[in-house]
């Protein structure tokens, strides 16, 4: 009797460990209207938080298409002390989130998706109030800064 019920706890866990991965991924779908600022074609959006909390998630698309690889060197959002490049992977049942150092790849002709369970930008040290857009912007390898509006939901 004991084996049955230890069987069905441990399916109950991991049908719900499964659900929670697969509830936290994939935002992208709700996103996201796409603008090619100077080659760059990116769209992006930023977690709606509590107004005490100071950290949030952004999230999002950018292709290069231009004919070359360039690197993202900074990226800065209004509002926020600083943004950070991070990933998340799931290690040995475990997920872990790390901070990736500029400067970030961006190859000519390729599409870099940010999403929970990925890559994706945390802005952290929140100064002001957020309203339902947030202005990030991106300094590329060679000096040029790139603006977009990102929703925030």
């Amino acid at each position: 009797m004991f084996r049955n019920l230890n069987t069905i706890i441990l399916t109950i866990l991991f049908l719900l460990q499964v659900n929670l991965y697969f509830s936290c991924t994939n935002v992208t779908e709700e996103l996201l209207v796409q603008k090619e600022e100077s080659g760059i074609l990116a769209g992006f959006r930023v977690r709606k938080i509590h107004e005490s909390a100071t950290v949030t998630a952004g999230y999002g698309k950018i292709t290069n298409l231009r004919d070359a690889d360039t690197e993202v060197r900074e990226i800065r959002a209004e509002g926020y002390e600083t943004v950070e490049w991070h990933t998340s992977s799931l290690e040995d049942g475990i997920a872990k989130m790390r901070k990736v150092d500029f400067p970030i790849p961006l190859p000519s002709g390729k599409e870099i998706l940010l999403d929970k369970g990925g890559n994706h930008l945390m802005l952290i040290g929140k100064k002001k109030k957020i309203s339902e857009t947030v202005r990030i912007y991106f300094v590329l390898s060679n000096g040029e800064t790139l603006v977009w509006d990102a929703a925030v939901k």
